[in-house]
């Protein structure tokens, strides 16, 4: 029986459209060939009958070669419902027509044929099989251009050795509900929607094939394997798409040794028990992705891309091992969220911005949360550490050892109370949910706070990172007498309280000093200068800002959306754009006994009902207020007792890098309110600095 028809259910899985046929040229080449009408065979006994040469067996197959068949409707073979060996080779093809049924060749319930040497010079799709085995398609050139190779229920058979000559093709290879088929050493470039794929099939092999797509920022693929189980993909050459290799919903696959490269996506998975191995893999997105993916193993992949590219994406599932791995020059080496009992071990990040960053946020089709119960473990980082996006400190409850960040030591701690650590003895600091920690000296890459409360910072050193000291989710942390250099942010708190800074020196940072949503804070004593923002506070109400000096930055003090804040005693000078800036969010703040001097803007403030002085005498200086005996920033903000900052007074911030205090005296009814409300005695530092000479136990 003839079986020509391709299924409107497979069609619309394919997803595709007629194409538009190039016209059938003559050309030196086909004049070669002996010219021929198409050719239908439906049975055996047609190839005795109309007088083609062999006998139908292994040895003596029968042969229909050296033809030139143009057809004006779509078919120029037809072959259905044979047994005998049968070869088509060296033919020159071309069809005027697009049939979403029929190929060029098509070949229907037969077993035992070789296509091969064929050029399919024009039309939809050069060849289209169903219901076959035993057959072999090798060292054809197909210039169609919707799809080179359609099979449907096809096994023990072998598609190896093509090669694409029309400019671009829709889909190259597609197979479906078929097994033991091997895809070998093609050649397809410009896939404009699918390369080689793959759906409901089992114990294919595809290997050694090139594929070129149009570029990484179209939302086509290289490989696909939907639905299917033990096939693998090995030493292919994919370039220039959307995701390079798509598994979905099938399991036991292995994919290694293929090289991808100028890729959006590299591999990506939503299946099971699949092996990722020895794969190098260049991208400008993500390089692997798993999405609720269970049992996978991705082991001695070679990871590299752009500075905003992530080198893993694991989100959901679980039970998955990342071993021996090398990702370099990453914005992020992992990204891990959602899943469960993951192991990362013995793997290598080498300046990417973050080596591994753990959080709740999923991608659209997974549910939120945190990872739960990862093993990261002795692996090597280079120029990069660990962050967390967690919002709920069992989300940091995992077992983090052994790891080693520029040759010293990653300490991660959980849960721990009472203890000294000395930081010289490590590179990156993590403390999550800890209690009355201290963590004094060393030239640290990264300090972590998360869920932390009572813990102390003093004498250290970081430089050159995305945030020097990060705090969040946690209260009464002291931070004092530290220096931080070039860091995104010198020392960034979010979502704390009465977090205290004193002593401290940031300096060519991007921000100085970040307080996001962490109120009662302090920051005392500090030296904020050549930073593109000394200090922002970002809803960090009922803070205290005293005796600081905060010069040669862009920005010297930015205040958004804070309340009751009291600004004082502090040097803000030779600020290239803005001293002072306070946005309309900001009210009730107190500023007083500040100088102002030298900067491009000394003040700019939208905000409403804030105070410039202290309604009897003090308010601050400044080295624009010429004659006026009221200094105007604006119609509804005006210093009522300002003082004059001259020129030779600028010499204010040539002590800068120390720690003492300026001279501009600070009314005593603010002293005494900081001295009560922020804890310290005397003029607001001492009691700090008293804490940080306690010591617990060494660790």
């Amino acid at each position: 029986m003839l079986l020509v028809s391709l299924s409107l259910a497979s069609s619309s899985t394919l997803g595709m459209s007629d194409s538009i046929i190039p016209p059938v040229e003559d050309s030196s080449a086909s004049l070669a060939y002996s010219f021929h009408s198409p050719i239908v065979i439906t049975r055996d006994s047609d190839f005795e009958y109309q007088g083609w040469s062999g006998r139908g067996s292994s040895s003596s197959p029968y042969s229909i070669s050296n033809l030139n068949i143009t057809s004006e409707s779509v078919v120029c073979i037809l072959i259905a419902n044979t047994t005998s060996y049968f070869t088509i080779q060296d033919c020159w093809l071309g069809s005027e027509e697009s049939d979403w049924e029929q190929g060029i060749i098509t070949l229907s319930n037969v077993i035992n044929g070789r296509i091969e040497r064929n050029q399919f010079a024009a039309g939809s799709i050069a060849i289209k099989i169903e219901d076959s085995s035993n057959c072999i398609f090798t060292r054809n050139e197909i210039g169609t251009s919707l799809m080179g190779f359609l099979a449907y229920n096809l096994h023990d058979s072998e598609f190896s050795d093509n090669t694409q000559i029309s400019g671009s093709m829709g889909y190259s290879v597609h197979i479906e509900d078929c097994t033991n088929v091997d895809i070998t050493n093609n050649l397809f470039q410009d896939c404009l929607y699918e390369g080689i794929g793959l759906t409901s099939c089992a114990e294919c092999d595809v290997a050694f094939n090139t594929l070129s797509g149009i570029n990484q920022y179209n939302s086509q693929f290289g490989f696909t394997i939907r639905n299917s189980r033990e096939c693998t993909l090995t030493q292919n050459n994919v370039t220039s798409f959307g995701t390079a290799i798509d598994i979905a919903n099938g399991y036991l696959h292995t994919i290694s040794m293929n090289y991808i490269n100028i890729c959006w996506r590299g591999i990506n998975v939503r299946g099971n028990d699949i092996a990722i191995s020895n794969n190098e893999i260049t991208v400008v997105g993500f390089s692997i992705q798993l999405r609720e993916a269970f049992r996978i193993t991705i082991n001695s992949n070679k990871l590299q891309g752009t500075i905003y590219a992530t080198g893993m994406d694991i989100g959901g599932g679980g039970d998955s091992r990342v071993t021996g791995n090398v990702m370099s020059g990453l914005e992020y080496g992992m990204r891990i969220q959602g899943t469960e009992n993951l192991e990362v071990s013995t793997n290598s990040f080498v300046e990417c911005s973050v080596a591994i960053t753990f959080e709740e946020l999923a991608s659209i089709g997974i549910e939120d949360g945190p990872p739960v119960n990862c093993r990261i473990l002795n692996n090597q980082l280079e120029e990069c550490g660990f962050s967390f996006s967690i919002t709920d400190p069992a989300g940091m409850n995992h077992e983090i050892t052994d790891n080693q960040i520029d040759g010293r030591p990653l300490l991660y701690l959980y849960g721990v109370t009472d203890l000294q650590i000395n930081g010289s003895e490590y590179g990156q600091v993590i403390l999550a949910d800890c209690e009355h920690v201290s963590v004094t000296g060393g030239i640290l890459d990264e300090l972590i706070l998360m869920f932390c409360t009572n813990c102390e910072i003093s004498s250290v050193s970081i430089t050159n990172r995305t945030n020097g000291v990060h705090i969040r989710y946690s209260s009464q942390i002291d931070i004092g007498y530290s220096q931080l250099v070039g860091n995104g942010a010198g020392i960034r708190a979010e979502w704390s309280n009465h977090c205290h800074i004193v002593g401290v020196t940031s300096r060519n940072n991007g921000h100085g000093l970040l307080l996001d949503s962490s109120p009662n804070s302090t920051i005392y004593d500090c030296d904020l200068y050549d930073n593109e923002y000394g200090l922002v506070l970002i809803g960090a109400h009922n803070s205290f800002v005293e005796t600081n000096r905060i010069f040669r930055n862009a920005f010297g003090i930015y205040l958004l959306r804070t309340e009751d804040s009291y600004i004082g005693n502090n040097n803000v000078i030779d600020n290239s754009e803005i001293g002072l800036l306070l946005n309309r969010g900001s009210r009730f703040n107190t500023i007083i006994a500040n100088s102002f001097g030298w900067n491009t803007v000394n003040v700019q403030c939208t905000g409403f009902d804030n105070i410039w002085d202290d309604g009897a005498n003090k308010g601050n200086s400044w080295s624009d207020l010429g004659d006026s005996v009221i200094y105007m920033i604006d119609e509804d903000d005006f210093d009522r007792f300002p003082r004059s900052l001259w020129e030779e007074n600028s010499t204010i911030v040539s002590g800068a890098t120390s720690t003492g205090t300026n001279s501009t005296d600070v009314p005593e009814i603010v002293t005494a309110t900081v001295g009560v409300i922020a804890g310290f005695s005397l003029i607001g530092g001492l009691a700090i600095a008293v804490s940080f000479v306690k010591r617990r136990n060494p660790i």
